[in-house]
């Protein structure tokens, strides 16, 4: 067995002996930032909670899927569904935390600027054995993927950065017959009279009429890794039948997540059009969705103007116009193109 970590006193490092180990690296964590229109939003997965998987004896294990259909303005006619996690040979009440050694990516959504007043989004964990065409296809695809969900289109295709795999069969479809461990629905909603604001922070998501199982819990770090999060009950962690899933809400700018939007766009329209020759779409197709994109932004900053320039405006309303006008207007990609 080779060993790769070694104590302080086996390395011959001096430690002040009136401070512990574990206070050495006591920062405060990174605070988060509002979120807003005009503002950068970035949604996180954290971890996530299997519960119980109602296993068989000869099937005490399962793979792990967790994934997401986004309705934005760009996708509002046909939601993107989007794969983050594949995880292999599971157990119940496994807790499970994004990491290197899982196939996917811990991001769920992100925007350069929040430009609507809501965004819906709901969060599935699917437990089986899944086909292992479905399992080899989805893996390929994460791991070309460059830390964004690889999106499945209803067309036996997956999208995964600016290349199509072609996986065989109705793969969107033979996903979306599995019955979900959770099914979790939420929106980020900002200036619609009558509804509460989303603020940034820790989201807590579970299936509505079973949340009330976890009255009384905090979101806590674990003891072994301070930036691994559990839900836990005066210091023990939750190991009931029930699944959860935290997550985060942000609105910190990560420039390399800029391609999302554009790949959600790519994902709609392939719900629509698609050739039988996936390799024909292959080279351009996130040049295009790009320019789908901007095109309708643009679309969109042309409508506002011809707001601003009407006589029966308030001062209040040209303020919020030109928030949305310059959301709008950071949600360009190709700005040497569109904006002269």
């Amino acid at each position: 067995m080779v060993r790769t970590f070694f104590s302080p006193s086996e390395l011959k490092i001096k430690v002040d002996p009136t401070v512990e180990l574990s206070q050495i690296n006591k920062e405060e964590p990174t605070k988060f930032k509002p979120i807003g229109i005009g503002k950068p939003l970035l949604i996180r997965l954290h971890s996530s909670y299997i519960g119980d998987l109602k296993t068989s004896l000869f099937k005490k294990k399962q793979d792990i899927l967790i994934s997401s259909t986004i309705s934005d303005d760009i996708t509002s006619e046909i939601p993107a569904m989007a794969v983050h996690q594949l995880i292999p040979n599971r157990k119940d009440r496994d807790l499970i935390y994004p990491s290197s050694r899982n196939e996917g990516t811990e991001l769920i959504y992100y925007s350069r600027a929040l430009d609507g007043g809501k965004l819906n989004i709901n969060l599935e964990i699917k437990a089986d054995k899944f086909d292992k065409t479905i399992s080899e296809g989805i893996s390929n695809g994460l791991s070309n993927a460059a830390g964004i969900p690889v999106f499945l289109p209803i067309a036996p295709f997956l999208i995964a950065g600016s290349k199509i795999f072609s996986i065989g069969g109705s793969i969107a479809n033979k996903l979306s017959e599995k019955t979900p461990l959770l099914s979790y629905d939420f929106s980020i909603v900002r200036n619609i009279a009558g509804l509460y604001d989303t603020n940034s922070g820790f989201l807590v998501g579970g299936i509505q009429h079973e949340l009330e199982e976890f009255e009384g819990y905090s979101i806590t770090r674990n003891k072994a890794d301070k930036n691994k999060l559990e839900l836990s009950k005066n210091g023990t962690p939750y190991d009931g039948d029930l699944p959860y899933i935290i997550i985060s809400i942000d609105g910190k700018p990560n420039v390399k997540y800029d391609d999302f939007k554009a790949q959600i766009a790519s994902t709609s329209m392939m719900n629509k059009f698609y050739g039988k020759d996936e390799n024909s779409l292959n080279a351009n197709l996130k040049e295009i969705m790009e320019v789908y994109n901007d095109y309708k932004y643009v679309k969109k900053i042309d409508s506002l103007k011809g707001k601003l320039k009407s006589d029966n405006i308030s001062e209040d309303e040209k303020k919020q116009i030109e928030s949305l006008k310059d959301a709008y207007n950071e949600n360009i990609i190709n700005k040497d193109l569109f904006l002269k």
